[in-house]
């Protein structure tokens, strides 16, 4: 595995020129075909290429969990002094997808996640696009539909067109006294009524979950307390973050399966690693919990040859003992009262503090649990996690009738855990997708 300090290896002698590679990607852009493209290269390669080049150009869409893998790809890349480039959609094919990248606010996600501006990120014969050049002067088919508000944090501007919600949002660590107050601050920007109406009218009413009790709630409160609040405050604690990023976006691009896609994203250090240092140092990752909480996981384990071991049941009150066993650590960070701040220094959560909420969901420890009991149990979604060298994809098990393969009734989650080959250097910070399907429009 290959860290970045062992990546300086791979910068180029004094003089010595650079031998690009390229990554072509599809024109449906989704993560797990951008990432197989630049997987595809990197493993073909000796050593990690010393320039390496993104091409879009045959993209007509690409999903926004794309980007953001894209920008934790060239951060890792620039902190080994390895260059990036990236070839945008092109043609009128294209126009759609570079609109979109406007939308998002991309550029400035480039600039200031990775120090890196725009104009020298994008190869040079793909200026042609700048508007600033005199491209893509036509009207942006995703125009805004404007509302701005003055939040603490400074003025944003949402819109509610079902093409884009949340632009990327890029918080800066170092700038704030004390984390409590950057998550306040980004909790605050989905406390807003533009906002509220776009979730209550996309999502499917929260449905009934282990993570709540039986009163009634909508869709924006619980995402925004219960998901956003409890992600950005995972994020933020991760050792050596710098910065978080974090988007959104109503994707529509498939009529069979339409969601509200949210990624998160840290430069710090991979929850794997946290918590498996934890273990090493003999330390308690385990607080107490409310055992109703416990929960099954069927969990499925993909080598990096891509063979996948038959189904275990792992029960979520077996608490991890040694490091050894990478996949059941990462998924024990799932569980109700994992965590390595066992003293809760510092902590804070909004479900402490509602009388019709399970006091236990505010405690250290449940925030991951919080997060995917919400956005599965309540909402019928997924959440995917990359971190290090692993991929993991958490959804419901759905199982009708009497279980015939053994398995518990009780078992709730169905769990993916993906090991990539060693020839792929690790993931820089940590990842988090959560999709959910959308329902009354």
């Amino acid at each position: 595995m290959q860290t970045p300090d062992e990546l300086m290896a791979n910068e180029p002698k004094h003089g010595e020129q650079r031998i690009p590679a390229f990554a072509v990607m599809p024109g449906i852009a989704t993560v797990l075909a951008v990432e197989t493209c630049v997987n595809k290269i990197l493993s073909e390669c000796c050593s990690e290429p010393s320039s390496l080049t993104l091409d879009f150009s045959e993209s007509t869409y690409i999903e926004i969990a794309s980007l953001q893998y894209v920008t934790a790809l060239v951060c890792r890349r620039k902190k080994a002094n390895l260059e990036t480039r990236l070839k945008l959609p092109a043609g009128l094919d294209g126009f759609p997808a570079r609109s979109m990248l406007r939308r998002w606010n991309y550029p400035a996600a480039i600039r200031l996640a990775a120090k890196i501006k725009f104009e020298d990120f994008v190869v040079e014969s793909d200026h042609q696009y700048f508007q600033g050049n005199g491209g893509d002067l036509e009207v942006n088919p995703y125009a805004r539909t404007e509302e701005t508000y003055d939040l603490p944090s400074g003025p944003v501007t949402f819109t509610r067109d079902a093409h884009r919600f949340f632009e990327f949002a890029t918080w800066d660590i170092e700038k704030y006294l004390e984390a409590k107050r950057l998550v306040i601050d980004a909790y605050e920007a989905w406390d807003i009524d533009a906002v509220r109406a776009v979730l209550n009218r996309n999502l499917q009413g929260p449905r009934q979950s282990s993570a709540r009790n039986s009163a009634a709630g909508t869709s924006d409160v619980y995402l925004a307390s219960r998901v956003f609040y409890e992600a950005i405050t995972n994020a933020v604690r991760h050792p050596g973050a710098r910065v978080v990023q974090t988007s959104s976006h109503l994707d529509t691009q498939s009529k069979a399966k339409q969601f509200f896609t949210i990624v998160f994203w840290d430069d710090g250090k991979s929850m794997l690693r946290t918590i498996a240092n934890a273990i090493d140092s003999k330390r308690n990752i385990r607080r107490p919990y409310p055992k109703h909480f416990d929960t099954d996981f069927e969990l499925t384990k993909v080598d990096e040859e891509g063979n996948r071991s038959p189904p275990e049941v792992v029960k979520s009150c077996d608490t991890p003992v040694s490091s050894q066993d990478e996949e059941r650590l990462l998924l024990a960070t799932l569980y109700p009262g994992t965590t390595c701040n066992i003293d809760g220094v510092g902590h804070h959560s909004l479900l402490g503090e509602s009388g019709e909420t399970d006091a236990g969901l505010g405690e250290p420890g449940m925030g991951l649990f919080v997060l995917i009991s919400t956005a599965i149990d309540m909402f019928g979604g997924s959440v995917a996690f990359r971190t290090d060298r692993f991929f993991m994809n958490v959804k419901a098990k759905r199982v009708k009738g009497r279980h015939t393969d053994g398995m518990s009734e009780a078992t709730k989650y169905s769990v993916k855990i993906q090991r990539f080959p060693a020839a792929i250097p690790s993931f820089l910070g940590n990842m988090v997708t959560v999709r959910l399907p959308l329902g009354a429009q």
